[in-house]
């Protein structure tokens, strides 16, 4: 089995490739620096290297701001050079990693099934939606396996963005810093520690039906939440500041039903469990001066 993986040096491709390299499989990966997805012919590369049913595994996310026009578009022509790729014939199956943010964001729903209505509210969703339906239809016209994964928001030890939610409120606490919540922070939301992320795209890469997954945990908690699982974990004083919203406040809920029926074996870390290993984990990287 010949494996590629675009996006290696990212977060979740990082810990994917390490992983897979573990295993002593055929795995070769490419970055940014390695390969441009945006360019006009970055296609070329990745047809040239290319062997004869390969798995394509894309971990990939386009430079520029979330919410930015030069990301839609960075994102959009990496899809179309994968497009490309997939038109070649020398991919046996693809592994998408897109995100939940595809489903309408702005709407209260506690049972989101890969069913739910689509209809994204940021850039980047809608960016992702549109390479979910270009790989799609691809895959279909020349049978190619396919997995979509609608990720939620991933956090663990090896996260480094610090982005609003658990490695945010870590990071804060352990240099002595404010912990900044929009309003009350009372809404729900669902998380997923990176290694079960990990295990399910380990798991797709060797078998599993053609198809659209949502991968969270299924147990969502609010913000507050979180900060007091961390005051009981943690001796030290938490502080926190209210921010005024800039969204209305809504909760939602991920359904994995149809992951979890089709692997048996797939199960989720406790984000209780998954935030005392994070920090930890980060704990470390502060006493080596790794994060300011």
């Amino acid at each position: 089995m010949d494996i590629i993986l675009l996006g290696s040096s990212g977060y979740i491709g990082k810990i994917l490739l390490k992983s897979l390299k573990k295993k002593k499989v055929q795995v070769r990966g490419f970055s940014s620096s390695d390969l441009d997805l945006t360019s006009e012919n970055a296609h070329k590369q990745l047809i040239s290297v290319s062997k004869e049913n390969t798995v394509l595994v894309i971990a990939t996310r386009a430079p520029g701001n979330q919410g930015s026009n030069e990301m839609f578009k960075n994102e959009v022509s990496m899809g179309k050079n994968i497009s490309k790729l997939l038109e070649s014939s020398k991919v046996k199956k693809c592994i998408y990693l897109s995100t939940v943010s595809v489903y309408d964001d702005n709407t209260t729903n506690m049972n989101i099934t890969e069913d739910s209505k689509t209809l994204p509210s940021s850039l980047y969703g809608k960016a992702k939606l549109k390479n979910e339906a270009t790989i799609t239809q691809i895959c279909t016209k020349k049978n190619i396996e396919y997995v979509i994964l609608r990720c939620c928001k991933i956090y663990g030890p090896n996260d480094r963005s610090f982005s609003y939610g658990p490695s945010m409120f870590i990071k804060s606490i352990l240099i002595n810093k404010d912990i900044a919540i929009y309003g009350d922070g009372d809404e729900l939301r669902d998380y997923l520690y990176e290694s079960d992320l990990v295990f399910a795209i380990n798991k797709f890469i060797k078998q599993g039906n053609s198809g659209i997954y949502n991968i969270s945990s299924g147990d969502p908690l609010s913000f507050t939440q979180i900060i007091e699982s961390l005051k009981k974990y943690t001796s030290k004083k938490i502080r926190t500041k209210t921010i005024k919203r800039t969204k209305p406040k809504i909760d939602q809920k991920i359904d994995s039903k149809k992951l979890t029926k089709e692997f048996k074996e797939i199960s989720f870390t406790p984000i209780k469990k998954g935030i005392q290993e994070t920090f930890e984990s980060y704990k470390l990287l502060l006493k080596g001066n790794e994060i300011e």
